[in-house]
């Protein structure tokens, strides 16, 4: 899982001071904590679904053949 936060409107590059100040904000905060959740709940449906990890199990053996 590789999320993908809106802290901001605009484009800002990473690695830099602005970015860095832009992490410390109460929308950054908010946005991370509600991507920190949903990763969260992720996890907890795979390690409650047998089902669902026999699936993953599987795809991610597909993939590393082709």
């Amino acid at each position: 899982i590789y999320p993908l936060l809106a802290l901001t409107d605009q484009w800002v590059p990473r690695h830099t001071p602005e970015f860095a100040a832009l992490c410390n904000t109460d929308r950054a905060y908010e946005v991370m904590l509600a991507a920190g959740r949903a990763m969260a709940i992720t996890g907890l449906k795979v390690i409650d679904s047998p089902d669902r990890q026999e699936k993953i199990k599987e795809e991610f053996l597909n993939r590393k053949q082709n």
